[in-house]
């Protein structure tokens, strides 16, 4: 195969990947509660109540990534039609298997990355008591909003849960569990997250 055909093939795929992610954006955008410019979702990118959704200019996304906002759950009011639940803001990049789940509020900063296999949170199946009932059937909770700054880089396979705010600057180490508030500037890691150090000294 010569190298002028395979130059020609990976035009070709590229080119087809394009056209894919515009198809994409022109179904979802008009569903959003507000989408800014360059929406370039990937493939596989699931919405649940997009109306509860906002995003900011330049999103782009990796495969299979879930946004689900909950305005209701198991006959519950949790939000109106319009009300803001997850809010991304412009040049934020969500890749591979990475899922968002706002029932309560998410905000997430300008210019954030985040890795694959993410989980934001802010809600679990009910209270962590004793039940016979079904687990799904049981009302969401929360411990409150997650609130992540501007420039934050969340690495592969953490998890952030309710209530917690990620400072601006900040990075969390790959495989990290978030439970507590993050300051500004630092390098946190571990399960339960903990400073690693801060992003502001030398080495």
């Amino acid at each position: 195969m010569s190298l002028l055909f395979r130059k020609a093939i990976l035009v070709a795929l590229h080119a087809n990947r394009f056209i894919r992610s515009r198809m994409r954006a022109f179904v979802y955008r008009d569903s959003l509660l507000e989408c800014g410019s360059c929406f370039a979702p990937g493939p596989g990118l699931e919405l649940r109540a997009a109306a509860n959704i906002s995003i900011g200019s330049t999103f782009r996304t990796g495969r299979n990534v879930r946004i689900h906002a909950w305005p209701s759950y198991a006959g519950h009011i949790l939000a109106q039609p319009g009300e803001v639940l997850i809010e991304i803001g412009d040049n934020v990049f969500i890749n591979d298997n990475s899922y968002v789940t706002g029932a309560y509020g998410i905000r997430i900063g300008d210019n954030c990355l985040i890795g694959s296999n993410v989980l934001i949170t802010d809600n679990s199946h009910g209270e962590i008591v004793f039940t016979t009932s079904p687990r799904a059937s049981e009302p969401l909770s929360g411990r409150g909003q997650i609130q992540i700054g501007e420039n934050v880089w969340i690495c592969n396979n953490v998890v952030l849960t309710a209530g917690v705010t990620i400072g601006a600057n900040s990075i969390i180490a790959a495989n990290s569990v978030v439970t507590s508030n993050v300051q500004n500037g630092t390098l946190v890691g571990g399960a339960p997250a903990k400073l690693i150090r801060s992003l502001h000294a030398s080495f």
